[in-house]
């Protein structure tokens, strides 16, 4: 029986090759050109990979199922399914799903740090169980900030994806590249971190602004508060008064701020006449008042000054 059938085969692949391809055999898996897409189809193109017959041009376009550019056997198996009933048409190479044959070489960046795909290797699983290689593929997911990034691989409108780390390098100290525009507080008042940048500054020597720092050190009442501001374990400071309102009015162009309340003290700065600032105790000692303010050189500072020559507007 098994010698009978090969010489059958053998008949029929011989046929196949020896007569003209018919003309009108322009389906899909009709490789003997008879009309119909049967058995004999896909055993003639199992011989065909099996034994490298001898296929037409003609042959070769029909028996290509899935239409890579190659004759396999996954082609034969297409047809034979076919002929069986358990494909509804050819080709039936619907993809199914991708799968990830190696991911990326690199899977953990610093910041900053381009996003190679060196190494990657991807495949697409059809319906009919056969896998192939592929590079048309596209990706998506990537970004140069610290934290886990999916990576979504698309292919043939099917999609994969992957996990990398961006690892955020040491924060060597936090910068205050800009001060808040509000240092002068009235006593109750809320504090304002408009006009404020802080920078992480990082071991690499990058430097980049944060959000998400927590702030302590500001009650709203009076006195001149030091502001902490607290990122992966670093800090960072600065100072605001918060007291009474007031204005300089000495009556000349500026108005000593010194060490202590009286003019023995050394002078620390000094303020010019009209600028407003912040008492923080209007009670004073011996006719002087604790204050606080931008100088005449724009720096905050606080010190003793004579309440003669200072208006308190509360």
């Amino acid at each position: 029986m098994k010698k009978a059938f090969n010489k059958a085969m053998a008949f029929v692949l011989a046929f196949a090759v020896l007569v003209p391809f018919s003309a009108h055999a322009h389906q899909k898996g009709d490789v003997n050109g008879d009309g119909i897409v049967d058995r004999t189809d896909g055993e003639l193109v199992f011989n065909y990979v099996a034994a490298g017959g001898n296929f037409t041009q003609a042959q070769k376009s029909v028996a290509d199922i899935d239409g890579d550019g190659r004759i396999t056997v996954g082609d034969a198996t297409q047809i034979l399914r076919y002929a069986s009933g358990r494909e509804k048409k050819l080709p039936a190479s619907a993809i199914s799903h991708l799968n990830i044959l190696s991911p990326p070489h690199k899977l953990k960046y610093k910041v900053g740090e381009a996003f190679s795909m060196e190494g990657f290797k991807l495949s697409v699983t059809y319906t009919n169980g056969q896998t192939r290689l592929t590079d048309k593929y596209t990706h998506s997911g990537f970004s140069g900030t610290a934290g886990t990034k999916i990576i979504t691989v698309s292919s043939y409108g099917r999609l994969i994806s992957f996990t990398v780390n961006v690892e955020q390098p040491q924060i060597s100290e936090l910068q205050l590249a800009r001060l808040p525009s509000k240092r002068n507080y009235r006593i109750g008042q809320t504090l304002s971190l408009t006009g404020l940048k802080l920078n992480a500054v990082y071991a690499n020597g990058s430097t980049e602004e944060l959000s998400g720092y927590s702030v302590s050190g500001y009650s709203g009442e009076a006195g001149v508060h030091r502001v902490k501001l607290m990122y992966m374990g670093k800090t960072a400071e600065f100072e605001v008064g918060c007291g009474y309102s007031a204005v300089i009015n000495c009556g000349g162009t500026r108005l000593n701020v010194r060490t202590g309340p009286s003019t023995s003290y050394a002078k620390k700065s000094a303020f010019l006449n009209g600028t407003s600032i912040i008492v923080t105790d209007r009670t004073g000692e011996n006719g002087w008042v604790q204050c606080w303010g931008a100088d005449e050189n724009g720096n905050y500072v606080y010190g003793w000054c004579s309440a003669e020559y200072i208006d308190i507007n509360d």
